[in-house]
């Protein structure tokens, strides 16, 4: 009994070791990523509104660097709350968070991207969204966003992730629109997954031209 209960507290003690090391190894992640993403982009807005302050520069180019700057750091307060999340499922909750799950998709997607997606979340994902619409939501992001950076030749994508009474996934991109003659298998593919979550896919051109994909399931 001595030697089993000697065992036991070993394992438990490596087990303890383990987590923390997961623990740190992931913080240096979101480190890594605030450095690169949020401080460089800083940095950057910094930079442009710096350079808007030359005396006699035209009041046009001036306000058009004001506003890239302020829709910079938007996208900066979002990626910000994004970590503080990240900080807060460090760890066992992390594997089964839908918001993680959609923002590796995200990542995966855009890492050889040259457009880098605009990711917003609205309401609390992780409490509403029940675990079988899951990887519905996973699948359909991956496809509707792979579509947006394959196909439509754009230069702005924002995906819009909201979970309220109903759960919606609203993909958006400024390129080229659908074709006359689109290829309906990814379409297909994404209505019928609606269909088995009992919700509806809409697929048409955006408010600003582009092309819309907004998929919403009830909950």
């Amino acid at each position: 009994m001595a030697n089993l209960a000697a065992v036991a507290l070993e394992f438990a003690e490596q087990q303890r070791k383990q987590r923390l090391l997961d623990v740190l190894a992931d913080r240096d992640r979101i480190a890594q990523d605030l450095h690169d993403n949020v401080i460089q982009r800083l940095f950057a807005t910094g930079m442009s509104l710096q350079s808007s302050m030359v005396p006699g520069a035209d009041p046009q180019r001036v306000a058009a660097v004001v506003q890239h700057a302020v829709e910079q750091l938007d996208r900066t307060v979002r990626e910000i709350r994004t970590t503080i999340f990240d900080l807060h499922t460090t760890g066992a909750a992390a594997s089964t968070s839908l918001r993680r799950r959609l923002l590796d998709a995200v990542g995966d997607l855009s890492i050889h991207s040259t457009v880098a997606p605009n990711v917003q979340f609205v309401g609390p994902i992780d409490t509403l969204v029940p675990d079988r619409i899951h990887p519905h939501a996973e699948a359909v992001l991956r496809e509707g966003l792979s579509n947006a950076l394959r196909h439509s030749q754009s230069d702005k994508i924002t995906v819009a992730v909201t979970a309220d009474d109903s759960f919606s996934i609203e993909i958006v991109d400024n390129g080229t629109g659908l074709p006359a003659t689109p290829r309906r298998s990814g379409l297909a593919n994404l209505e019928r997954r609606a269909e088995q979550c009992a919700g509806v896919c809409s697929i048409g051109p955006g408010p600003d031209g582009g092309t819309r994909v907004l998929w919403t399931v009830p909950l």
